[in-house]
Parts: C-alpha cells; structure tokens; sequence
C-alpha cells in the first residue's frame, strides 16, 4: 500500500506485531554488539580473513537491527505518519534493500572463502588476503547500494507492507517493476546455488583431509584441521539457514509478481523468516569456536557458584566436621587400651591362682601325720 497521510485516521496498535518487533529488535542488537566486541579484541592479536568477514556480517546484521527493525517498531505503535510518513518509508525501504543485500553478499564470500582455502590451500595467501576482501567488502556495499536505490528511481516502487515494513512493490507489473522482480529472484536464486555447491565441495574435501590424517590413539589433532572444521560446521550450518530464511522470501515474491498463490499469511510468514536470519548468525559464531563455548561454560558455572555456599564457609564446615572427628578417635582410642589392660589382667591374674592353689594346698582329712 502507498503511504498517505492526507486522510490520516487512528492507528491501531496490533499487540503480536509490536512485541514481537521489540523482541527481534533489542535481541538482534545485543547479541551483535556482543559478537563484535569478542571479535574486536581478537582481531588486533589475530588479523585473519574469517574473522574480518565475521566483523562485517555482525556489523550489517546490527545495522538491520538499528536501521531496519527499529523504525518498523515504532511504526508499529505510532504508526506510518507519526514515524515520518512517505519520505521516512523511503528511508526505510532503501536501508532494508541494502543491509540484508550486504548480509547475503558476505554470507557467500563466506561460504567462497572456506571453498578456495580447502581447494586451492597453495594460492590461498596470494588470493585471499585482507586487502583483496577489503575491497570484496566494499564492492559488495557499492552492489548493494545500487541494487537498494533503484527502486527510487523509477525502478520498481518502494511501498508498504504488513502495515510496518517497506521495500520494493512485488505487484509492480510495469517493464522496469518487473525487471527489478526478476533480477532479485535471479539473484536470490544464485546466491543460494553458490552456497549450496561451495558448502558441497568444502564438506568434502574436509572429510579427504581427515581420512589422510592418522588414525592412531595416540596421535596428536592438527590444530590447523581443527579450525578448518569449526569454521565449516560453522558455515554449512549458516547457509542452511540462510537458504531455509531467504527461499520462502524469494518464491513468494515471484509468486505474487506472477499472480500465482496469493496468500498474505505466507507472505508475511516468510518475511519474518528473510529478517530472522539477521537474529540467529551471531549465536552461530559462539555454538561452532571451542574457546567461546569453554568462556561461556565458565560464565555458567561463576553463575552457579554463587548460589552456592561460599568457599569460606565450606572450609569451616570442613574444619568443625574433621575437628569432631579427631575429639572422638582419642575416646576410642582410650577405651580401646581400657579394654586391651583389663584383658591382661585377666590373664596374669589365672597363673597366679594356679600357684595359689598349689602352695596353700589344703590338709586331708586324716589330720597330721606323727612320728
């Protein structure tokens, strides 16, 4: 629907929507924020590749969450006209575009990375280095920044959806609608194909990389297969879960485009999926790296000690248990000697009525004996 504000009637708060809206919002925020400070102290001590397209995939996905999801949440509650009107869902649908067109470019330079650092290891200092994904990077961001205006200009219209969002008119059936329609369901399906068939063949030369290793019990792991493993779990499984978010997205629009299975609860079913990708890539970094599960066990059990009693008081337990212990065993020890004496008592004390009884033998009965 096209933004107007000259017959402005009052806006109904939808309760679902709104929560819903605050929750992918601050959540999306925080656990970017935290993504990006862990990667901010790494990145000066260890200044490689992953790490740095990590850093720019954090840094669009809170973009979306400050830029993208804040604005439609206090459209939400207040409102299209309120928040800004028409110029303000231009604002909003170009950021929407050009964020996530950002996030998918950096999730398949990703998914490109991990392909040539497995399939071609001996070029992969010359290729891949942080002055060629700098400039990826930022190829990408000028992508993105024109994919993003053109509905602006003329190209396809921006307008708004689900009473919140706004992005480009999937029901624009002028040429220059239609040839933006199709470009982003081309691009959506290529990124997705790209991800699959890199993900394919990075799973397997990882699995010819573990059978060359030995097998042995006692053999040492290779820290450098290490890495590779816990980066590739962690790519295969963002790329299922951005082709699971992105795919219902792009087949509705086409669909819709097309005129085919209209239906708006799918459609808004499959928004909501496009824009949660952005709230699930920062939890993947810490589920895939070893050290970062290990700092959060240890957040975990800090927690849990400080339910516990104190580590002062348990030694004072401990002291008064083992000091009522000692105080007992001398007691023990007492009546045990106690017993242990009169035993030998009992013993000496036999032979000597033995003896008694063979010195004061008693006279018959026949009395004396006389000369």
């Amino acid at each position: 629907m096209n933004v107007n504000c000259t017959n402005e009637t009052e806006h109904v708060v939808h309760p679902g929507k709104a929560g819903s809206a605050i929750f992918l919002s601050s959540f999306t925020s925080l656990s970017n924020a935290a993504v990006i400070a862990i990667i901010g102290l790494r990145i000066g001590k260890n200044n490689n590749v992953p790490l740095i397209l990590v850093l720019a995939l954090a840094c669009t996905d809170i973009g979306t969450a400050l830029f993208d999801f804040i604005p439609a949440t206090i459209t939400y509650f207040v409102g299209f006209c309120k928040n800004g009107g028409q110029p303000m869902c231009f604002f909003h649908g170009f950021v929407h575009t050009f964020l996530l067109t950002t996030s998918h470019c950096i999730v398949v330079l990703m998914a490109l990375e991990r392909f040539v650092a497995l399939c071609y290891p001996f070029k992969y200092t010359n290729i891949v280095t942080n002055r060629n994904v700098s400039l990826v990077l930022l190829g990408c961001c000028v992508y993105a920044v024109i994919f993003a205006v053109l509905p602006l200009l003329g190209f396809n219209r921006v307008v708004a959806h689900f009473g919140a969002i706004c992005f480009y008119d999937w029901y624009d059936r002028s040429t220059l609608g239609s040839v933006y329609i199709y470009w982003y369901c081309i691009q959506g399906f290529l990124l997705i194909a790209t991800l699959v068939f890199c993900n394919m063949v990075v799973v397997r030369e990882l699995r010819k990389m573990q059978q060359r290793m030995p097998n042995a019990a006692g053999a040492a792991k290779d820290p450098a297969l290490t890495k590779h493993r816990e980066f590739t779990a962690y790519m295969v499984v963002a790329s299922i879960i951005f082709t699971v978010c992105m795919t219902p997205l792009t087949i509705r629009t086409l669909c819709n485009h097309l005129g085919l299975l209209q239906n708006p609860n799918m459609d808004y079913l499959s928004m909501r999926m496009h824009i949660t990708n952005s709230v699930i890539n920062p939890h993947l970094f810490w589920m895939f790296r070893a050290s970062a599960r290990q700092r959060i066990w240890e957040l975990i059990k800090r927690i849990a000690c400080c339910c516990r009693p104190s580590e002062v008081e348990n030694m004072r337990l401990f002291n008064l248990s083992s000091s009522a212990g000692s105080a007992s065993e001398p007691n023990k020890t007492n009546s045990a000697s106690a017993g242990t004496a009169s035993e030998h008592n009992k013993t000496t004390s036999a032979p000597a009525d033995d003896n008694k009884a063979q010195v004061y033998k008693p006279e018959s009965d026949d009395g004396p004996q006389t000369a």
